[in-house]
């Protein structure tokens, strides 16, 4: 589960990734889009373990998240606490040429 919430100048993602270390998390960003990967590998000490019962399962997860507007990838910030993920993505400032301009009608 991924939610993301604009924030005026900046869109603030956050998920959850129960069981998952920072160190099992990638994430990648572009001026557009955001790529979450997370995955847990068992053990090898594990695997030869005889299990009786097991529920506990080593996953993974994909999630690519398009953005509206340009963001700026070197700005970004992360935590990742107890499970969840935490982006603050700053939104890019349009360069002085990008930004709305009056058309003239004749």
């Amino acid at each position: 589960m991924v939610d993301v919430v604009d924030d005026g100048d900046r869109y603030v993602v956050k998920t959850e990734l129960p069981g998952f270390d920072k160190d099992d998390v990638d994430v990648e960003l572009n001026k557009d889009f955001l790529v979450l990967k997370a995955e847990k590998k068992s053990e090898e000490e594990e695997r030869s373990q005889n299990y009786l019962h097991r529920e506990r399962t080593y996953s993974s997860c994909h999630r690519t998240i398009n953005f509206p507007e340009e963001v700026d990838p070197s700005k970004v910030e992360g935590k990742m606490k107890d499970g969840i993920l935490e982006l603050m993505v700053p939104k890019r400032e349009p360069k002085p040429e990008e930004r709305l301009t009056k058309i003239q009608l004749k």
